[in-house]
């Protein structure tokens, strides 16, 4: 299986390519207020009930299946262990879309629990990944001629919290001189979520395009 990656023009998934494109923004400027809420009521009544597919797919869908799927897992494996071979311990391949993808499945679950507010929510979150974590490495063990139990135990450690506006002060104050590693550091700091994509466009506006001016 390839990873060569359209994010409209693709199969239907949970997102038929309407949907793609009004989350995108590219359409649904010309809808009504009415229109747009009712093609959301839709995407969340799918997405719901692609998660309510979840455990159906966990138990029956072969694990040559997932191998199939998950390809670019052991590209990605292959690739960091020439690395490794090669003595480039502290570089690492790309992460394609499938990967990015991951990443994002775990973004909304975390989501999932934050966005409440409740704090004992997030006794969830490490409790749901855990489980997953486990059951998913004992399930690959079943067809295997060894039995290996797993047991994971993950940390989640918060910092202090501090007002948006001195967050975004460090951050300038940290940047590099430099525009072009200036705009990736930007980059990475939004692809991490640790800042939005607004102030993510005034960074790049005020220490990338024109560095002199502040």
């Amino acid at each position: 299986m390839t990873d060569e990656h359209d994010p409209v023009n693709r199969d239907r998934g949970i997102l038929t390519q309407r949907d793609r494109k009004f989350l995108l923004g590219r359409t649904g400027d010309d809808l009504s207020e009415n229109a747009k809420h009712q093609r959301l009521y839709n995407i969340r009544g799918r997405v719901e009930n692609a998660i309510h597919d979840l455990p159906i797919i966990a138990d029956n869908l072969s694990d040559r299946d997932l191998e199939m799927i998950s390809e670019p897992v052991a590209t990605w494996a292959r690739d960091r262990r020439k690395l490794l071979d090669d003595g480039r311990e502290s570089t690492t391949p790309e992460f394609t879309p499938f990967l990015q993808a991951l990443i994002a499945l775990h973004n909304i679950y975390a989501r999932m629990i934050y966005i409440h507010g409740i704090r004992e929510a997030q006794q969830l979150l490490p409790f749901i990944a855990e489980q997953g974590i486990e059951r998913g490495y004992r399930q690959t063990r079943l067809s295997s001629t060894l039995y290996r139990d797993i047991t994971v135990d993950l940390d989640v450690s918060y910092g202090e919290s501090k007002l948006w506006q001195n967050h975004i002060n460090d951050i300038r104050s940290g940047l590099p001189n430099d525009p072009t590693a200036s705009y990736q550091e930007i980059y990475h700091l939004y692809r991490n979520r640790k800042i939005s994509y607004d102030q993510a466009q005034h960074l790049i506006e005020s220490h990338v395009r024109n560095p002199l001016n502040e």
